[in-house]
């Protein structure tokens, strides 16, 4: 049965005093609630650019993340500030996580391509400082050091907000070695709802592969260790490091119609 609203009885103050009754909403009506502003919040994102539907998607999906952080953790922090910058790598955060956020493949429809999943796992790998600068630079560096350096501009602009006084996770604020370690160690990648039930699955695929070589191959690009006795464990961690967003792909497509 749905959990509605429910009344809350408060006891008196005073003798005599009558009983004060307000409504606390159940874990249902709570969900409507939520999804209302996850909806409204992608509207919101979408229609900052009404002329770019690539922009719009992930504006859409970058607004649905800080409406779920303020609502989990108080306090959500805008590092695109309202889409007039691009910040390296990291869209959201809030005093308990810093993510990438990522719509891909909603021309795919219900069951996405694999050159979506792999691209959804480059966005991982690039979230937790492990990217293989795969966009050309231009000032003449390697790849791997042009990624590295964008990696290490995030970390850096980062400690700089939370020194200035952005909500961020404490060890952020310590130093910008300590904002990169803890990029490397928790920073997330949120994407679609159901997206992330597709990619769980094949970087689950790709990390446990009986393939010895392909398995070696995806465990390197995420700074995983397939020798270690505990690579199962920290294989997993990993994967869940890929967050579902509180709409799904559908729902996305329907904002943006």
């Amino acid at each position: 049965m749905e959990e509605y609203d429910k009344p809350e009885k408060t006891k008196p103050d005073r003798p005599g005093e009558q009983i004060e009754t307000k409504h606390v909403p159940g874990k249902a009506a709570e969900a409507r609630i939520q999804g209302t502003d996850y909806t409204t919040a992608a509207a919101k994102g979408a229609a900052e650019h009404p002329d770019h539907a690539i922009k719009a998607q992930g504006r859409a999906g970058e607004q649905v993340a800080l409406q779920e952080i303020k609502n989990q953790q108080g306090q959500a922090v805008d590092l695109n500030d309202g889409g007039a910058a691009n910040f390296p790598i990291y869209d959201v955060a809030g005093p308990k996580s810093v993510a990438s956020v990522k719509v891909r493949g909603l021309e795919d429809g219900d069951k996405l391509s694999e050159a979506t999943k792999k691209q959804y796992i480059r966005d991982l790998e690039e979230a937790t400082g492990h990217g293989s600068g795969r966009v050309e630079p231009t000032s003449g560096q390697a790849d791997s050091d042009w990624s590295q350096a964008k990696f290490n501009n995030a970390a850096r602009y980062l400690h700089d907000r939370a020194k200035n006084g952005d909500p961020l996770p404490a060890e952020i604020g310590k130093s910008q070695a300590d904002a990169a370690n803890y990029l490397r160690g928790r920073a997330e990648l949120k994407i679609p709802q159901d997206h992330a039930t597709q990619v769980h699955d094949f970087l689950r695929e790709q990390l446990f592969s009986p393939d010895a070589i392909q398995r070696e191959v995806q465990a390197s690009r995420l700074g995983l260790d397939i020798h270690s006795a505990q690579y199962q464990a920290e294989a997993e961690k990993m994967i869940n490091r890929v967050k579902g967003l509180p709409i799904t792909s559908a729902q996305l497509r329907a904002t943006l119609a």
